[in-house]
């Protein structure tokens, strides 16, 4: 007779497989977002006179996860984007200009002018 609980041993194998590929996964995200943590922080504190010039959002997970953007424009005309908290992608419009302090890939602060 069939026993539905009896996991066949290719089946078990499998899901094991998943199961740890998770945990790899899982710790290799981590892992990276520790590591450019730490690459940000040994990165030198600059300014630099900058100005909007663009914004934009990436929607993913199913419309549950956003990640905000900023362009800015430096003086000389080169331009950088960043990834910014919610609050901060809130309160710039393009066009402002002003101070960018930033570190590595992350923006510390901006002042306008």
């Amino acid at each position: 007779m069939f026993d539905i609980f009896r996991i066949s041993p290719v089946f078990g194998f499998f899901w094991g497989l998943i199961f740890f590929g998770g945990i790899i996964l899982f710790f290799f995200i981590l892992g990276s977002g520790i590591r450019r943590a730490r690459i940000n922080s040994k990165q030198p504190v600059k300014e630099a006179e900058a100005k909007v010039v663009a914004k934009r959002i990436k929607v993913w997970g199913d419309h549950s996860h956003t990640n905000y953007y900023v362009t800015f424009e430096y003086y000389n005309s080169e331009r950088a984007e960043f990834e910014v908290e919610e609050g901060l992608y809130g309160l710039l419009v393009e066009g402002d200009t002003g101070i960018l302090t930033y570190q590595g890939y992350r923006v510390l602060d901006f002042r306008r002018f």
